[in-house]
């Protein structure tokens, strides 16, 4: 695998000239909400990225094809080295070693030395669980480079099965909730770790003062008195009917990837199988792009 990295990182090295900055490389609804929170809150962008690493916002950056998703094809799991790993460990080595390529030397390219580097700063680490397994050992390490880590560290994920391997960190974690973007936040399941992040950094600039731990414990008692969100069964849809709903997405987001758009077509109630429904949606970019 050290060698798949390397080679990996010289050729992004190669491609790192005259490129966006990594504020300006991704898209979609995250992102928007990210940029507008920098310019609200005055607070610094780091990227958590399976394809570049740990990114400063204004670092430069090049597209890649690369994911912590298990489910996406570009999964970091599909690479041919899985069968020595569980899929969070080989995640985890994959980050370890995408972190050793010096893209620039400009920034912190760990948590580690990026805590190690502002020990009295304070973090917001928001995404999704796959993103957190994957950076946990490096977080984990850069948590003992804190001067206060409970007052300085917010670690923010969303709910699900599986978390018991994030409870070494426990303290830190914020858990977002789908009710919390139904009936507080707004937007949807992809936008709710970044607006989460959004509400405490605002907290935190309105409120300098004011302690992580009073903000987290806040946003849990509200959590509390928000109805719990119950989805409708799922309807069964023909091929036509899914065309037609990709077509939908695709006009109102160009940038919407397979993952997403299936998230949000079982979250309107809809069912269809997963593998077609991906092949449904590269049918329908190809057509559209023509």
């Amino acid at each position: 695998m050290e060698e798949l990295a390397t080679l990996w990182g010289r050729q992004l090295s190669t491609e790192l000239h005259n490129t966006k900055r990594a504020i300006n490389l991704y898209k979609g609804a995250h992102w928007k909400v990210a940029k507008e929170i920098v310019l609200e809150s005055n607070a610094e962008l780091w990227v958590l990225s399976a394809g570049l690493g740990l990114l400063h916002g204004s670092a430069p950056a090049t597209g890649y094809s690369a994911t912590f998703a298990k489910n996406s094809p570009d999964s970091i799991s599909k690479i041919k080295y899985q069968q020595e790993f569980t899929s969070q460990t080989l995640h985890q080595r994959w980050w370890s070693l995408l972190c050793k390529q010096r893209l620039h030397s400009d920034y912190p390219r760990t948590l580690e030395e990026l805590f190690s580097t502002y020990p009295d700063d304070r973090f917001v680490v928001a995404g999704s669980p796959a993103y957190i397994r994957a950076s946990l050992p490096d977080l984990k390490s850069g948590i003992k480079c804190l001067a206060n880590a409970t007052q300085q560290l917010v670690v923010i994920t969303t709910t699900g099965s599986g978390l018991y391997d994030l409870e070494e960190i426990q303290q830190f974690l914020l858990l977002g909730e789908r009710k919390m973007a139904r009936h507080w936040l707004g937007g949807g399941d992809d936008t709710l770790n970044i607006k989460l992040a959004g509400h405490i950094l605002d907290k935190c600039h309105k409120k300098p003062k004011v302690s992580f731990e009073e903000v987290k414990q806040a946003i849990t008692a509200h959590a509390s008195m928000l109805k719990d969100v119950k989805l409708p069964p799922r309807q069964k849809r023909m091929p036509s009917e899914v065309d037609e709903y990709i077509r939908r997405l695709l006009t109102r987001d160009t940038s919407i990837s397979a993952t997403k758009a299936l998230r949000q077509f079982r979250d309107d109630g809809n069912s269809f199988e997963e593998k077609r429904f991906r092949a449904r949606f590269a049918e329908v970019i190809g057509k559209l792009s023509r």
